[in-house]
């Protein structure tokens, strides 16, 4: 659920952020992590950004 913006709250202007700040602590996508090495997905899509922007090529 989204909350409304807290005026008091010091927020980040830039947005960044880590999962850490975003998935709870005891979600299931944790467990996985745990057992499944996901850093092979970095070399299937690393020809697909360019490499001086990020942008797709």
């Amino acid at each position: 659920m989204i909350k409304k913006r807290n005026k008091d709250f010091p927020r980040n202007p830039y947005g960044f952020y880590t999962l850490e700040d975003w998935v709870l602590q005891d979600h299931y996508l944790r467990d996985i992590d745990k057992y499944i090495d996901f850093e092979f997905i970095y070399d299937l899509v690393t020809p697909l950004y360019g490499s001086d922007t990020g942008h797709q090529a």
